[in-house]
């Protein structure tokens, strides 16, 4: 009999813990990321809210793990999509990496640097430097998790990749977490396009 009350009590925290995590079609939470959680890498606080207006993939990713996402990279090269149709945020999860934080902010840099350097090859100097920037392609805007904000607002298991799709209102339309495929990819811009689409 008491073995019995136990496995009620592991049943109901399962559930519990099942229904805490996010959902389609809920709200994204409004988190705020300020200059003691972290932050944008440029300097100053971020919060969920600067997403909404259009629609948003946000990524909360394990620093060391970045390669991991690089069917969304090849998904985004192959699409071109515009700064004006969505937002892409990538938000590292710092305290989960043995590396200092200053290493991590470095290497987001050059990261960036990498992408002008690119754009400008593509696109021509010129036009890279004057295009108006909602007519440029969309750019990840990098954000920093320094003491596990969003993992323990949402209750997000230890995998390295969590991907959110937001709509233009802040609700989630997908949650995959876990390393995405060249599929998932795929879907999750066309699902941007359209969303960015509708009114």
């Amino acid at each position: 009999m008491k073995s019995f009350g136990i496995l009620q009590v592991i049943f109901f925290a399962l559930v519990g813990s099942i229904s805490a995590q996010p959902a389609q079609g809920e709200p994204f939470p409004q988190l705020v990321l300020d200059r003691e959680n972290g932050g944008k890498l440029g300097g100053g606080g971020w919060q969920c809210s600067d997403v909404k207006g259009k629609p948003c993939l946000l990524v909360l990713i394990h620093p060391d793990h970045q390669e991991l996402l690089d069917p969304v990279e090849q998904a985004l090269a192959n699409t071109r999509l515009s700064a004006r149709e969505c937002s892409l945020v990538k938000v590292m999860d710092t305290q989960s990496s043995w590396k200092p934080d200053g290493m991590i902010q470095a290497g987001a840099w050059l990261s960036q640097i990498a992408g002008k350097v690119s754009e400008a090859r593509e696109s021509g100097l010129i036009q890279a430097l004057f295009t108006d920037r909602k007519n440029k392609p969309a750019h990840w805007s990098v954000v920093y998790d320094q003491n596990l904000v969003f993992r323990s607002a949402l209750r997000l298991n230890d995998r390295p990749v969590h991907v959110f799709l937001l709509d233009k209102r802040g609700v989630i339309v997908s949650y995959h977490a876990g390393n995405p495929s060249d599929t998932n990819a795929r879907v999750w811009i066309q699902m941007m396009k359209q969303l960015g689409a509708s009114s």
